[in-house]
C-alpha cells in the first residue's frame, strides 16, 4: 500500500521563527479571514518586505542620483550663462 507522502522541493528549506503571542494571535486571525496557510502568508510576507527594501534602496538611489545631476545641471546652466555673456558683452 502506498502511503502518503508531503512532496518536498529539493530547493526549498525549513524556517523557523519564534515571535511574540501578540503577533502569532494577529497572524493567525488575518490567516484565518483569508484562508491561507501560514506558511503561505510567510512567504508572502517575506516577499513583500524585502520587496519593499529593494523598493527603498533603488529610491534612495535615484534620489542621490538626480540630487547629483542637478547639481550639474546647475553648474552647465552657470557656465553656459558667463560664456553667452561674454560673447555678448564681449
Amino acid at each position: 500500500m502506498a502511503q502518503a507522502r508531503k512532496s518536498q522541493n529539493r530547493g526549498s528549506k525549513r524556517f523557523v521563527m519564534y515571535i511574540p503571542n501578540t503577533l502569532r494571535d494577529e497572524i493567525e486571525a488575518c490567516v484565518n479571514e483569508t484562508g491561507m496557510t501560514l506558511a503561505e502568508f510567510g512567504r508572502e510576507a517575506f516577499a513583500t518586505y524585502l520587496c519593499d527594501l529593494r523598493r527603498k534602496k533603488r529610491d534612495a538611489q535615484l534620489a542621490e542620483t538626480c540630487r547629483l545631476l542637478d547639481g550639474s545641471n546647475q553648474l552647465v546652466l552657470r557656465n553656459w550663462t558667463k560664456t553667452e555673456s561674454e560673447m555678448w558683452h564681449g
